[in-house]
């Protein structure tokens, strides 16, 4: 066994073994307190892991962990705490494997009948164990409000900023040339979404999201461009241990000066299609079997930049 299999099956282990553990002991631990702990242990396929035109289809594992702390520090005052980690490790494509973990703290404030006030901080890492171009350090701030119209309907919305630096991707100066800097991004984003309880059966949560993404690259300002995402969520209970869930979304992106390979003086436009549905079944009051299918387009005037695919998962997921 090479160095790289050992590396994916300590990190798929660890994830697997912290996410088993903390369910196991949270109840024992914390009682009846305001920590919430999940986890999910998968197994997927991807049929076109790189999203590009070569299409390299692949299996993976992914194991998740979310903790959750809510508590009151007075009566119109709330903290939040919450603690993510995604594992996954693809079998034959190693570059694609990730371990993404982010740490978040907020407080919400209730300064007016049903409306609140929200302010968030988090601090997130993407470690790409093959592609350390890819891997980054990320800070993200927002502010928002949250309105209760009724027991069934409510809406929120904010701004946000974050920072994105890469750890090993140097920044192109205008000729095209590399510098010594690292490349890093800043992106403004304004959010929106309604929740809906149609039915005591059925929730939508429709939305939409702007972000404006600025790069310090300066060739052609390849990474700067605004995007426009369309979103609607759908939970379905069906019966007592059966539910489904289902997502779509549409985003535009509009790059500032990214000209297409074969005609400099056109600019690069995309759009990007994400639709999702699953199905799970709660055989336990803390663990669900659930089985999600997904389907991404990316539609361009640059061709490279296209690419559809579709991943399958099937995993156990658990909630304490």
């Amino acid at each position: 066994m090479g160095d790289n299999s050992l590396f994916k099956m300590k990190i798929g282990l660890f994830g697997i073994v912290l996410g088993l553990g903390l369910m196991g002991l949270a109840p024992w631990v914390w009682g009846a307190s305001p920590l919430k702990v999940s986890a999910s242990t998968l197994l997927g396929y991807d049929n076109n892991a790189r999203l590009n035109a070569e299409r390299k289809e692949d299996g993976f594992g992914e194991e998740t962990v979310t903790l959750v702390y809510k508590t009151p520090v007075s009566d119109a005052v709330k903290l939040r705490l919450r603690y993510d980690l995604v594992n996954v490790n693809y079998f034959n494509t190693s570059d694609e494997d990730v371990l993404w973990q982010e740490a978040g703290a907020g407080l919400d404030f209730d300064f007016l009948p049903k409306t609140t006030l929200e302010t968030d901080y988090a601090f997130s890492y993407f470690y790409f164990h093959e592609d350390n171009l890819a891997s980054s350090i990320k800070h993200t701030g927002r502010v928002g409000l949250r309105h209760r119209f009724s027991n069934r309907m409510s809406a929120r919305t904010g701004f946000g900023v974050s920072t994105k630096g890469f750890e090993d991707r140097k920044l192109r100066e205008g000729e095209g040339f590399l510098s010594d800097e690292e490349r890093s991004d800043l992106r403004y984003t304004a959010d929106s979404e309604v929740r809906v309880k149609v039915t005591d059966a059925l929730i939508l949560r429709p939305g939409f999201i702007f972000y404006r993404n600025d790069s310090d690259d300066q060739f052609h300002d390849y990474y700067d461009y605004n995007a426009y995402k369309f979103y609607t969520k759908a939970h379905l209970k069906l019966c007592p241990n059966l539910s489904a869930s289902f997502k779509f979304s549409y985003e535009r992106r509009d790059y500032d000066s990214r000209p297409v390979i074969d005609d400099a003086n056109v600019i690069e436009e995309a759009d990007v299609y994400i639709g999702s549905g699953g199905l799970f079944y709660k055989f336990h009051k803390n663990i669900t079997l659930g089985a999600v299918y997904t389907y991404r387009q990316k539609n361009s005037n640059e061709p490279s930049q296209q690419y559809s695919s579709s991943i399958t998962t099937l995993g156990l997921y658990y909630s304490f």
